[in-house]
């Protein structure tokens, strides 16, 4: 039979012994081995750590969020303020492309006459909402005038569907209708213009017990009476 050697037993680490007193007398401790940068690197991080990582993207999306809810309306009313003005100056200009919607849209009126009237009505909504003057009766006048364009789907359907298919938009079909959109972020700034307020809790709210808990009301804020 063939003779096998033993296996290498793996290597022991030494222990490090430090010197140190006690009562007087000299005694040899047992120390560990240091351990290296590398071991700890390697080491597995623990469930702390992973809270941290998770606290701290809550934190800084928290952040965003907050900055956000400052920015967003602000660039909303700036967006739709710019938007009009530049419409606007095309139209009292007279190098507006829409020219021939607007004209099949209210046939009654002159071209030449309402244009530039169209053209001078957006850019006063537009410097008035890039200024931050009474946005609320801007934004409500704006999302009226929007309105308007609509009637286009019924007075010339033919500009707005292609071979009659409420299905297939032509490219005007498309311009009318992105006007939701714009009406839309109108009537949410209108509505964050308008906050609410607690009203206190009455007397009767009071006087059904310590044990009942009713929520306060949620009025819209106006001009105190």
């Amino acid at each position: 039979m063939p003779l096998t050697s033993p296996q290498p037993a793996p290597p022991t680490i030494p222990l490090q012994r430090s010197p140190s007193t006690r009562h007087g007398q000299s005694v040899t401790t047992a120390t560990n081995p240091p351990v290296s940068a590398v071991t700890v690197a390697m080491a597995p991080d623990g469930p702390g750590s992973t809270r941290a990582a998770v606290d701290a993207a809550r934190q800084l999306s928290q952040r965003a969020l907050t900055l956000l809810e400052r920015v967003a309306p602000a660039m909303v009313r700036l967006s739709l303020g710019l938007v009009f003005v530049w419409f606007g100056a095309l139209k009292a200009a007279g190098d507006s492309p829409v020219l021939a919607l607007v004209s099949a849209t209210l046939p009654w009126a002159e071209p030449q006459l309402l244009m530039p009237v169209l053209g001078v009505v957006e850019i006063l909504l537009g410097v008035g909402l890039l200024l931050g003057r009474a946005q609320r009766l801007l934004l409500l006048l704006l999302a009226a005038h929007l309105s308007g364009t609509f009637l286009t789907f019924v007075v010339a359907p033919e500009l707005i569907f292609q071979h009659g298919s409420p299905l297939l938009l032509t490219a005007d079909g498309e311009f009318v209708l992105k006007n939701l959109v714009l009406i839309s972020a109108a009537l949410l700034l209108v509505a964050r213009a308008h906050p609410t307020r607690r009203v206190p809790m009455t007397w009767h709210a009071h006087a059904a017990g310590p044990g009942v808990h009713q929520k306060p009301l949620q009025v819209p804020s106006g001009p105190s009476r």
